[in-house]
C-alpha cells in the first residue's frame, strides 16, 4: 500500500512548526512531544516511499534546519525584535531605572506574580518585576521581600503574613 509523500510532508512540517513551538515555551508540554511524535511518523511515512536509507538522510537534515531555527529563534529572543515584543517582559516593564540605581528595592514586599523556580515575577505595587528566589521554591501569590539586587534581578525571599521571615 502507498501512502504517497503528502502524508510524510504535512507531518514533517507540523512537526517542525511544533517543535518551534516549544522552543518559544517554557517547560516540555505537549507541543514539544507532539512535535517529535509528528516527526517520527513523518520519518516513518518517508521510509515507506523513498526508502529508509533516503528518510534518514532527509531526517537529519531537517533536525539541522531546526537547530538554526531554534538557535536564530533563541537569539532574537535574547537581543533582537522578538525581545522588544509583548511576547517577553521587556525593559519597559522593569520598573523605574533611577529606582533601580538608587537601590531602593531592598526590604519592599510583593507578591509572587508567578511561581519561583527559583525565578519568575513579582508585583509590586504595581510594578511587575523579575525576581530570583534565594533557591527556594516559592509558589504564586506568596508575599516576598526583596533581600538585594543582583545582575538586573531582584533576589527575593518567602514571607509569612505576621511578618516574621519563612525558613
Amino acid at each position: 500500500m502507498s501512502y504517497g509523500l503528502l502524508p510524510a510532508v504535512l507531518c514533517l512540517l507540523f512537526g517542525s512548526g511544533l517543535v518551534i513551538l516549544e522552543v518559544l515555551l517554557p517547560g516540555f508540554g505537549l507541543p514539544g512531544v507532539s512535535g517529535i511524535v509528528l516527526l517520527c511518523g513523518g520519518t516513518y511515512f518517508l521510509g515507506k516511499v523513498v526508502g529508509a536509507a533516503m528518510a534518514v538522510i532527509i531526517m537529519a537534515c531537517l533536525l539541522v534546519v531546526l537547530a538554526i531555527a531554534a538557535f536564530a529563534i533563541l537569539h532574537s529572543a535574547a537581543k533582537g525584535k522578538l525581545f522588544r515584543s509583548r511576547l517577553f517582559l521587556g525593559a519597559r516593564d522593569l520598573g523605574d531605572a533611577k529606582k533601580e540605581q538608587d537601590g531602593g528595592w531592598t526590604g519592599k514586599r510583593g507578591r509572587a506574580s508567578s511561581a519561583l523556580r527559583p525565578a519568575g515575577i513579582a508585583d509590586f505595587d504595581g510594578e511587575r518585576r523579575n525576581v530570583v528566589s534565594e533557591g527556594a521554591f516559592i509558589a504564586e501569590g506568596t508575599e516576598i521581600e526583596v533581600l538585594r539586587e543582583e545582575r538586573g534581578a531582584l533576589v527575593v525571599r518567602a514571607v509569612e503574613t505576621d511578618g516574621t521571615e519563612e525558613r
